[in-house]
């Protein structure tokens, strides 16, 4: 009778140790971006040790968007606290893993919200032109290299943006996941620009973080013996302006192809305003999918007015639009730059803004 007991305590003991873990709550369910908020997951199931391996080990781990934890203690098989990395504005799964299980983990979807705005905590860098190869006329192609290099002498730094989905890591890393960058590492962060299909690219350093050096150079595969390409402007958010963008001295010859871009940080207006030469354009604000897309706009018919001729060079101005007594609509930062190419060379220059 002994061991018929003994034989049912084993039994009891491993079912125990095998059983999976199930979230039925996260309290609070919300907190900042900037995280440090110790949160309650409650549940069923949890396990801090693998009883069955020998010797046990394998504490239970809470994850949040695939973000570890910033710390995790374990109370008892129904209840779990843990303390929220930071992560940018958003509604993330949590997640609960263990080595006990089958399956060893459970995943509560939405169980966490990231509130305030992704501002607040964070600030922007602009990357305009974040585009596979563009193919131009008579058989140019022009290609992007964009890198993120840490200089600070002993701190790593840590930034969002960075989407290592087309690689093959398994399972892959998404945006919204922080990457860190180790202090004056030897090589810079590729960015890899073909794994996206936007015409721009906002990466997020943790606000009055300036440890992130970076470039952006766009290239005509075919002249690359000949020259280095053209290196376009890495965009903080001070470079933003609030009312409008001047663009000094454009040549209008047409041998030179124009193109204006347009970026917005926030969706306070729809449309900006382009004036040249006495020209008013309204140029309508395409809105990002997420925050790591810019709202933008694409401007190239520079052409004079009926009967009119432009002048060899002329100034552009970008307004974000008035209301009311000429106030500006608020909150609705802008840049621009124009992209001249010489369409015999295929030669880039860029001309930014004058402040």
């Amino acid at each position: 009778m002994r061991l018929y007991h003994f034989a049912v305590a084993i039994i009891v003991s491993a079912s125990t140790a095998l059983a999976s873990p199930v979230i039925t709550s996260v309290t609070p369910n919300s907190g900042p971006p900037a995280g440090g908020t110790t949160v309650t997951v409650r549940g069923t199931g949890f396990n801090d040790n693998c009883d069955i391996c020998s010797p046990p080990f394998g504490a239970a781990q809470v994850f949040f968007d695939g973000v570890r934890a910033a710390s995790i203690r374990f109370i008892d098989d129904t209840t779990i606290e843990a303390v929220t990395p930071a992560h940018v504005p958003a509604s993330v799964s949590v997640m609960v893993r263990q080595y006990a299980g089958d399956p060893n983990f459970d995943i509560l979807e939405n169980g966490f919200t990231y509130g305030s705005t992704v501002y607040a905590n964070f600030d922007p860098v602009l990357f305009p032109i974040f585009t596979p190869p563009v193919f131009g006329q008579g058989g140019s192609e022009f290609r992007t290299t964009a890198e993120f290099w840490n200089r600070s002498l002993d701190t790593p730094v840590t930034f969002y943006g960075f989407d290592t989905s087309c690689t093959l890591i398994d399972p892959p890393l998404f945006p919204e996941n922080p990457f860190t960058l180790p202090a004056r590492q030897t090589v810079a962060l590729n960015l890899w620009p073909d794994c996206s299909q936007t015409i721009g690219k906002l990466f997020y350093v943790p606000k009055g973080d300036r440890s992130l050096a970076a470039s952006l150079r766009v290239w005509e595969v075919t002249r690359q013996g000949e020259n280095h390409g053209v290196e376009i402007p890495v965009v903080r958010r001070e470079d933003f302006d609030e009312e409008s963008i001047a663009l000094v001295s454009v040549p209008t010859d047409p041998k030179f192809r124009l193109t204006l871009r347009v970026y917005g940080l926030n969706r306070g207006s729809t449309y900006v305003d382009v004036t040249f030469d006495g020209n008013l354009v309204q140029l309508p604000l395409q809105f990002g999918n997420n925050v790591f897309e810019p709202s933008y706009a694409v401007f190239t018919e520079f052409a004079p007015a009926p009967g009119h001729t432009l002048p060899p060079y002329v100034n552009v101005l970008v307004e974000v639009p008035r209301g009311e007594f000429g106030k500006v609509i608020p909150q609705t930062p802008i840049w621009a730059f124009i992209t001249v190419t010489n369409n015999e060379t295929q030669a880039i220059t860029t001309i930014t803004p004058q402040h």
